[in-house]
């Protein structure tokens, strides 16, 4: 799991008052044990915690994979515009 992954199922875990271990079988969003409203509260914490905007909706199909990747890309985007 790399570092990133890691960050995030802390934020969510924080959001759904689980411990990040039991997030790592989940697949996408939906699989998650959170409801919608802490969902958004972890996604305004990622983007404070990156200093990023996701910028589009997130549905609940998507994959941790895939959050992960445009987060990434994201942070990338970031670093090389500064």
């Amino acid at each position: 799991m790399t570092e990133l992954r890691e960050k995030i199922l802390e934020i969510i875990a924080s959001y759904a008052n689980v411990e990040p271990a039991t997030l790592s079988d989940a697949k996408t969003l939906g699989d998650l044990p959170i409801d919608s409203i802490g969902l958004l509260g972890a996604f305004d914490e990622i983007e404070e915690q990156f200093d990023v905007k996701l910028g589009e909706a997130v549905p609940p199909e998507t994959t941790l994979d895939a959050l992960e990747a445009m987060l990434q890309r994201l942070i990338e985007a970031k670093k090389n515009n500064a």
